[in-house]
């Protein structure tokens, strides 16, 4: 029988042109032996079926909630979600992925186990071309880590469906997706998530499925847009140094690093090089330096290297990618 009390799990799946796909992702979650659920899907601005699907299931289903609202990006679709949201814990689903049958009940009576715990941290299953793949770092049993020794063992998600979260630490710390964001809205609000916790479950078994897409975004994406990874990165440090300890600040570096080579990488995956201007390039990085007060001796060695490269002339980090591309291969 489904609960008429509060549901313990609110689900937000934000919905944008996905008819092909959304049935199927739905369906998985009302199999789940687990009912004491809610789904929210929010439609933002879809102009396939993907709305009428959703009104649909929301006249089926007591659980489901249909919003409907103008285009305005994941990051506003997902704050939709997590402020109508009625659960104690809050999971966030892309349209196009599905989980397992039961998968989210063995979650559910995990995380019952650890009522200390403010933030879950999941493991996909990743699906690239049919076949699956599981992340190295997935332990072969759940364990409860203090916030700090969860950022040491470098077990941060940088998807957000790798993530299970309090509704109470969200509303207490106005915990919201950062909506100026173009790219990387999801490790940035996870991130925050886990400062602003105390203990952080990680959960051993995937029940997620991720579906990969080969298509590079890279090659249409313009400059203005690829440096969104260097400010997601900035906006993460820049929210860290409100909080202390040894565990955070490098943490934070690491992120700084993370996002410089992911942008050197989408730099030298752009298509055409000749809309890539040097002038445009040494800018944004000089910014992310001065914003993030970093000298290259702060960051790793190949960071160092391809910065000082961008700076003579950013195709030599093109074929210096390409070459280190091609010895891996």
């Amino acid at each position: 029988m489904i609960s008429q009390t509060r549901p313990f799990l609110s689900i937000v799946i934000p919905v944008f042109n996905s008819e092909l796909h959304l049935n199927r992702c739905i369906d998985s979650l009302l199999e789940t032996s687990f009912h004491n659920i809610e789904i929210l899907l929010i439609n933002d601005g879809s102009s396939d079926g993907s709305g009428s699907i959703c009104n649909t299931y929301a006249q089926r289903d007591s659980r489901i909630k249909a919003f409907h609202q103008s285009n305005a990006g994941v990051a506003a679709a997902r704050n939709k979600g997590v402020q109508e949201a009625y659960g104690e814990w809050i999971y966030f689903v892309d349209s196009d992925d599905w989980v397992d049958k039961d998968g989210l009940t063995d979650l559910i009576q995990t995380v019952k186990q650890y009522p200390e715990a403010e933030v879950t941290r999941c493991f996909p299953r990743e699906l690239r071309d049919g076949v699956p793949s599981l992340n190295a770092m997935m332990p072969l049993k759940e364990k409860l880590c203090e916030r700090d020794n969860f950022l040491k063992e470098d077990l941060l998600g940088g998807y957000v469906h790798s993530l299970l979260v309090s509704k109470a630490l969200l509303d207490a710390h106005k915990l919201r997706f950062d909506e100026s964001l173009a790219f990387g809205e999801d490790i940035e609000f996870t991130f925050r998530c886990v400062l602003n916790s105390r203990k952080v479950l990680v959960y051993h078994k995937a029940f997620y499925n991720y579906v990969l897409n080969d298509v590079s975004y890279s090659h249409s994406m313009p400059l203005s847009k690829i440096a969104y990874l260097l400010k997601t990165a900035t906006v993460m440090n820049h929210y860290a140094q409100g909080f202390t300890g040894e565990a955070v600040r490098l943490r934070s570096l690491k992120l700084l690093d993370s996002g410089l080579y992911s942008y050197f990488i989408n730099i030298s995956n752009h298509q055409p090089l000749s809309e890539i201007s040097n002038r445009e390039v040494r800018s944004q990085l000089l910014g992310f330096l001065k914003q993030n007060k970093l000298s290259l001796l702060k960051v790793n060695y190949l960071n160092a290297v391809l910065t000082v490269m961008s700076f003579l002339n950013v195709r030599l980090v093109i074929y210096a990618y390409k070459l280190l591309t091609a010895v891996k291969h």
